[in-house]
């Protein structure tokens, strides 16, 4: 009977060593295994928010400054702002006729579609809403 005893305890103490070495959440409410919300950082700097997953589609507005036929690119003014934004073939373009009619009109007003992927906008539409006045 001794000997069923040790056993029971000794198996009892494995259990609750297992238990207690089970990885706890690193702040309060974040669940296991869960990354932490915000990046770390240096002593003294602002903690770096993560960017929304590439799935999400944006919208912007703003003036159109230049279109860069080879680079594929259109750079865009944004409340006072410069933002830049790259098109494909994928890219669908409305009020003018495709990229290249688009670069006549820098100055007009575009809406931009967009998906940011690895910090990097990728347009998926534009759409050209008024034109520069002549």
């Amino acid at each position: 009977m001794p000997s069923a005893t040790v056993f029971l305890a000794a198996l009892a103490v494995a259990v609750l060593g297992t238990v207690g070495c089970q990885q706890q959440p690193e702040q309060p409410g974040q669940a296991l295994g869960a990354p932490p919300a915000e990046t770390p950082t240096a002593e003294g700097e602002a903690p770096l928010q993560q960017s929304p997953p590439p799935s999400v589609e944006q919208q912007v507005t703003g003036e159109l400054q230049e279109v860069d036929l080879t680079a594929q690119t259109i750079r865009l003014s944004v409340a006072g702002t410069e933002r830049l934004f790259i098109f494909s073939d994928a890219t669908t373009v409305r009020g003018a006729s495709g990229p290249q009619g688009l670069a006549t009109e820098a100055g007009s007003q575009v809406a931009v579609r967009y998906r940011q992927d690895q910090g990097t906008n990728m347009a998926l539409d534009i759409e050209l809403l008024a034109q520069q006045p002549q």
